[in-house]
């Protein structure tokens, strides 16, 4: 966990975490570009290195701005910096959490990202806004990617999940790289 801002309601840190079941090698905190208009606030995104039985994959969650506070194309900007930020990794990647945009998504899965929860539907009210994208990885079987319906106040979203392997070499994109 990598704290982004000191939210302005709370007075508490306010970021993105990764919670692993296995080992974190190492973590880092991802600066997005680009202050919202209202505040300045810059969000971050948290990257780590995980160890999952024996394979190494780095891991994003990320929050980006609303469609509110930021344009389009800053908002672009910020999704690529994590795109960026990851294209020097050989291993598997994923990049999950809440996007703010059904866009934000389709614009990682056009840099060569699998989109396992593309046809999940709502994660906010009626939006589709938080996905997991993934880079040399794919869900296991069908039905292994969906959303927790039931957050019992946890959240004003719906968290998304999938069960994911090492994706078929005939199926990565920009295998070999």
């Amino acid at each position: 966990y990598y704290p982004a801002v000191i939210h302005h309601r709370t007075g508490g840190y306010y970021g993105p975490a990764i919670l692993s079941r296995w080992p974190i090698e190492r973590s880092w905190k991802v600066l997005l570009p680009h202050g919202s208009w209202d505040r300045g606030q810059r969000r971050t995104a948290t990257a780590a290195v995980v160890r999952a039985n024996g394979l190494r994959i780095l891991v994003y969650s990320v929050h980006l701005e609303t469609v509110v506070k930021l344009s389009p194309a800053k908002r672009t900007q910020q999704v690529s910096a994590v795109a960026e930020d990851a294209k020097g990794f050989s291993g598997p990647v994923v990049i999950a959490g809440d996007l703010n945009d059904y866009g934000m998504a389709a614009r990682i899965h056009h840099q060569g990202y699998c989109w396992p929860t593309e046809w999940v539907g709502a994660t906010h009210t009626i939006f589709s806004m938080d996905h997991i994208l993934t880079r040399g990885l794919a869900p296991a079987a069908p039905g292994s990617v969906g959303v927790v319906r039931e957050v019992r106040g946890a959240s004003d979203h719906h968290p998304v999940w999938a069960v994911l392997m090492p994706a078929p070499e005939a199926t990565l994109v920009g295998a070999g790289s």
